[in-house]
Order: structure tokens, then C-alpha cells, then sequence
């Protein structure tokens, strides 16, 4: 195909496989079933380079918000972490601080 012409942007069903395919969870006979596909036609797709394009992306998006959602709830348990090393019961206290020890290595 010449560089000048304009591709055809990616259908509805495309885009839709290439985001279920994305999530792993799925094969292409799956994939194919659901779309009201035949097989081949998902294997044909995924030789396209705009197809392949699109799943990059979605694999992009997915690795940013497993990070950012793995991040929040690292912070998050940090917070409790800190709050539970603060309490008043001492075995509670001396538990937290057991798991801070453990976590930077200052204890097997």
C-alpha cells in the first residue's frame, strides 16, 4: 500500500478484539466467538501492523494503570503500616514495627 493513501481506520469489532486480547485472559477462537468472528479472521487481523499498533497501546495503558493501582495501594497499606506502629497496644505497635524491620531488611 503507498504511504499517501489514508488506511481504514480500525472497526468496532477490531478495536474490541485487540482490547480483549489485551487482557490475556482470552484466546483467539474466544475472542472470535464473542465478536460473531470466525478465527482466521482474528489471526488475520493481528498480522495488520495498525492492528498490532492497537493492542501496543492498550498493553501501554494496561501496564500504567496496574502500575498507578499497585502504587495506590502500596501507599495506602504504608499509611495503615505507620498507623498501626503508632498504636497504643504494644504488641500491635511491636508487630508493625516487626514488618518495617523485615521490609528494609534489618531482620531475615
Amino acid at each position: 500500500m503507498a504511504s499517501w493513501i489514508q488506511k481504514k481506520p480500525l472497526s468496532f469489532r477490531q478495536r474490541r478484539a485487540a482490547r480483549l486480547l489485551t487482557c490475556g485472559w482470552l484466546r483467539d477462537g474466544q475472542v472470535a466467538q464473542l465478536l460473531g468472528v470466525r478465527r482466521e479472521t482474528i489471526w488475520a487481523w493481528r498480522q495488520q501492523p495498525q492492528f498490532q499498533a492497537r493492542v501496543e497501546e492498550f498493553e501501554r495503558e494496561l501496564d500504567a494503570h496496574t502500575y498507578y493501582q499497585r502504587r495506590a495501594g502500596l501507599e495506602l497499606a504504608l499509611t495503615k503500616l505507620e498507623q498501626l506502629v503508632e498504636s497504643p497496644n504494644p504488641r500491635v505497635s511491636l508487630a508493625a514495627m516487626e514488618i518495617v524491620l523485615r521490609l528494609n531488611g534489618r531482620l531475615p
